[in-house]
């Protein structure tokens, strides 16, 4: 899966992040940021079971993505330090 996104496979417009939350350790997260801002098909990201150490590493990277249209946030355990992380995608 994130092979496809590094490759800005024009097949991948969906991306749930849930599948793989336990395998990627911080740079991962980082990387997988800097991959989905640049990705110029994905258009829906689900976000599930992430903490403020995720959304910080997944979003120090991700400060745009060009065509997403949709982004899911549900069942995460993340407070105060990864909603401000999240803002200005959404902005």
């Amino acid at each position: 899966m994130v092979e496809a996104v590094w490759d800005n496979d024009p097949h991948l417009c969906s991306l749930d992040m849930s599948y793989f939350v336990q395998l990627l350790n911080p740079l991962q997260w980082s990387l997988l940021g800097r991959y989905i801002a640049r990705n110029t098909h994905l258009k829906k990201i689900c976000l599930e079971e992430l903490t403020d150490l995720y959304m910080s590493n997944l979003f120090s990277e991700l400060h745009q993505c060009p065509n997403l249209v949709e982004l899911i946030v549900r069942r995460n355990h993340f407070g105060r330090e990864g909603v401000q992380r999240i803002l200005p995608l959404v902005s």
